[in-house]
């Protein structure tokens, strides 16, 4: 029993601390998860960082037998909220990844969420009741009273778990890329159908002339930062600036492509989003998508500024701070435009 409990508890807490520092390597992936669960405003950019903490601490303090007890019980009240939690985002029927061990295994919340966090929190439960337990050199006198047969099973049993362990890992990773190589496939389909049925058009969204100075701005970041022009067109590079509204219906199609866009490699050009709309409401049309440089327009009109009529609409910026496109709107004419960006040299 000694060992039984010593093992549990390295389980314990080799989850709660792969959790917090998987938390802390994809905070937008966790700050998504966040919001599906109702948590809005600036409480996800707090919680993106004190609830990852909180989890390293108690995976710390399972391992020290004086601080097993009270990092059980705050184990256990995480596992009973993120349990709530989820349970609400299924009953609601809201589309919501789980990242709560990163964006590489994140996979939709669902039965299997509850199962995994109702099974952990069963085995916290069982440590709180038998008690934490010696440390382990108690443990280690434990083992040496065993008989060889007694060893080898326990040596054959702890084998299976790392395997399982290690299986589970790797079939959420395979899974996760599954499913981001199909909406990649899907985005890809939807674009050529696009391009075989009808040409693209430009409805016309205004804007400055070519080489006249763009406007300057200083804004705040949907991740929490802060974004200038000059930021954006630093170390040489040029900026595509995609001006979109959280509640325009033809804004939510370029989310996959602007995804696509920022994942690449380009060294000449960073392609950003300025959005209108509550940060809230911006959270929750981009869940689902690995999107950086979200610029929160707010009140500022900077789509005024550049004379943009429409949205979503785009330009680009030269690293000199100077106008180096024609505006243009609509989707497909945006995908034009900076897809041939991406490809200059």
């Amino acid at each position: 029993m000694v060992l039984f409990v010593l093992a549990a508890r390295f389980v314990l807490a080799l989850v709660f601390l792969v959790a917090g520092v998987a938390k802390l390597r994809d905070r937008p992936g966790f700050a998504a998860t966040l919001v599906a669960f109702g948590v809005t405003g600036a409480a996800t950019s707090v919680a993106t960082i004190l609830i990852p903490l909180a989890e390293l601490g108690v995976g710390i303090a399972l391992l020290l037998t004086p601080l097993a007890a009270a990092a059980l019980l705050v184990g256990g009240v995480l596992l009973i909220v993120f349990t709530v939690a989820a349970a609400i985002v299924m009953a609601r029927g809201t589309p919501a990844d789980c990242a709560c061990f990163g964006a590489t295994t994140a996979e939709p919340i669902g039965p299997t969420t509850l199962i995994r966090n109702v099974c952990l929190l069963a085995l916290v439960i069982f440590v709180a009741g038998v008690g934490p337990g010696d440390g382990v050199v108690t443990a280690v006198g434990e083992w040496t009273r065993l008989a060889g047969r007694e060893r080898i099973l326990g040596v054959a049993a702890a084998l299976l778990l790392l395997i399982l362990a290690a299986l589970s890992v790797a079939v959420g990773r395979l899974r996760n890329e599954n499913r981001r190589h199909a909406r990649r496939i899907g985005m890809l389909e939807t674009e050529l159908r696009r391009h075989q049925k009808a040409p693209v058009q430009d409805l016309g969204a205004g804007g400055l002339s070519i080489g006249s100075l763009a406007p300057p701005f200083d804004l705040p970041l949907l991740e929490g930062d802060r974004a200038s022009l000059t930021s954006l067109t630093a170390n040489g590079r040029s900026a595509a600036l995609i001006f979109m509204s959280a509640h325009c219906p033809a804004c939510q199609e370029l989310w996959p492509d602007i995804e696509g866009w920022q994942s690449g490699t380009s060294e000449h050009l960073r392609v950003a989003v300025v959005c209108s709309g509550s940060a809230q409401t911006v959270e929750m049309k981009v869940m689902g998508h690995h999107v950086t440089n979200i610029i929160l327009e707010g009140d500022t009109q900077i789509a005024e500024a550049y004379g943009l009529s429409l949205k979503p609409s785009v330009v680009l910026v030269a690293p000199t701070g100077l106008i180096d496109s024609r505006s243009v709107a609509g989707v497909g004419a945006i995908r034009a435009l900076v897809n041939a960006a991406l490809t200059v040299k």
